[in-house]
């Protein structure tokens, strides 16, 4: 059997898995290394919560959990679905994930069949191993597909990755895209202190 895949560079979805996993060790550098941690955290989370060790001892907490940091901030961040504010919310993001924070959730900005945006919510005090954010508007227009392929290429050559896609609906109508592109890079809030 070839187990060349796992030498190639992990996948991002790898990468999200393992930030989900509240994982805080080091960033992998290959796809096996990552599929170890993996499948040893859902090992952890699994024993923790369904069965003992087989000799019956119980499993100290070391052994249970990923370490986490405790939450000693939040942040807010609104991501309005317009071309022209995209890319405040974008450097806004940066300077928190910059400054320590970690993206924790995403909600909807949706009303009237209207998806008029997100609210990011950001945590300081945790691990994260998404370093950068960017944002890139697909209009449907050949105009605008155009620009947002070339965007898009530019930021995959500078290491981004695709990680999200978000649709942005005007009165019911699907109108266009919002790419999400991250790029790894961990961070905690020990390397800004």
């Amino acid at each position: 059997m070839n187990n060349n895949w796992r030498d190639k560079e992990p996948t991002q979805a790898q990468l999200s898995f393992l930030e989900s996993l509240l994982y805080t060790g080091e960033v992998p550098s290959t796809r096996g290394e990552a599929s170890d941690k993996i499948d040893q955290l859902k090992k952890n989370c699994h024993s923790l919560v369904y069965k003992q060790s087989q000799d019956n001892e119980p499993r100290s907490e070391d052994d249970r959990l990923p370490k986490t940091l405790p939450i000693t901030q939040t942040a807010f961040v609104k991501i309005l679905f317009n071309p022209q504010t995209l890319y405040s919310a974008q450097e806004k993001i940066n300077m928190y994930l910059s400054d320590g924070f970690r993206v924790t959730s995403v909600w909807d900005l949706y009303s009237n069949g209207t998806t008029s945006g997100k609210v990011m919510l950001l945590a300081r005090g945790m691990s994260s191993i998404i370093g950068q954010v960017e944002f890139v508007y697909v209009s449907y227009t050949d105009e605008g597909l155009n620009v947002a392929q070339e965007k898009i290429n530019m930021s995959l050559s500078d290491g981004f990755h695709i990680f999200k896609v978000w649709e942005y609906i005007l009165e019911g109508t699907v109108i266009g895209k919002i790419l999400v592109l991250v790029k790894v890079g961990r961070t905690t809030s020990e390397d800004y202190d």
